[in-house]
């Protein structure tokens, strides 16, 4: 089976955000290393993945296309390339420590100014406070967020070996955490932004994605596109809730096709435990 592609479109960065969000997403990159390395404990260690020659560090983003995006492998997808950058080895490590060794290591962004652009690097950090870096050279893996012409603008490519008969709770749980951190980063944006009007107010409608493509869009590319798929409206309205405080969660709901695999329709659940379909009053059917 052909691995599974979600696109994070991102396009509210600016020099303040931008470290916080990255850093989100590689959160999320931690907790999908985290989740399989947890169901698969006879993957090797990266230490002898490495020492054996069967994965080495790509010196440049995998899979970077004109438009700006770049492919985030999990450790299916790394294995089976043989290969993996800066940004997928240092969520490997991060997970590994934890699932194996009880070691709440994070990864964590270091960002620096190139221009108009931001360019990030991650290193790992450990409990004390210490940073474990995952490339020797202090040059190397740093990358430019956004393109020249839209610094604002940077998409962000998981590369997932998901929906597979047998890993069907693996693939809701990284659903899931990939839901929570798209809900984190359109929190930060309404926090920064306060002049965003609600959801159901900011003339943006439900409009379903072509098969087989999967962007889900940050608040600020729906507001620029004006049209959203639920897997774009739930988090958002989560989000705007959790601003004023209010405990609400973008959540997903399984439905069985035909062919008996899954189609999942993503929903808010309120902060009184009742869910909503923001994406019918959007203008879904």
């Amino acid at each position: 089976m052909r691995p599974y592609r979600i696109t994070f479109a991102l396009g509210g960065l600016d020099p303040e955000l931008c470290p916080k969000q990255i850093a989100t997403v590689l959160e999320c990159l931690t907790w999908a290393h985290a989740l399989y390395l947890a169901n698969h404990p006879e993957v090797p260690s990266l230490s002898s993945l490495a020492s054996s020659g069967r994965l080495r560090h790509a010196g440049a983003p995998i899979g970077f296309r004109p438009d700006g995006e770049e492919d985030w492998l999990d450790i299916p997808s790394a294995l089976r390339a043989g290969k993996a950058d800066g940004r997928t080895l240092s969520a490997w490590v991060a997970a590994e420590l934890r699932v194996r060794q009880g070691v709440h290591a994070k990864p964590v962004i270091r960002a620096r100014m190139n221009g108009r652009r931001v360019e990030y690097r991650p290193s790992v950090k450990l409990p004390d406070g210490t940073l474990h870096e995952v490339l020797s050279n202090p040059e190397a893996g740093w990358r430019a967020v956004g393109t020249p012409q839209h610094p604002d603008r940077h998409r962000l490519c998981y590369v997932l070996d998901l929906f597979q008969p047998d890993r069907l709770p693996l693939t809701q749980a990284t659903l899931q955490c990939m839901l929570d951190a798209l809900t984190d980063i359109d929190a930060r944006y309404l926090q920064r932004h306060p002049e965003v009007a609600p959801i159901h107010q900011a003339g943006v409608r439900y409009e379903e994605e072509p098969p087989g493509q999967e962007d889900w869009q940050d608040v600020a590319t729906t507001l620029r596109t004006r049209t959203c798929d639920c897997d774009d409206i739930s988090p958002w309205r989560a989000a705007e809730l959790r601003v004023r405080l209010l405990n609400a969660r973008a959540i997903m709901k399984p439905q069985k096709k035909a062919d008996g695999s899954s189609l999942y329709h993503i929903l808010t659940l309120m902060p009184d435990g009742t869910v909503e379909d923001t994406s019918r009053d959007l203008g879904m059917r």
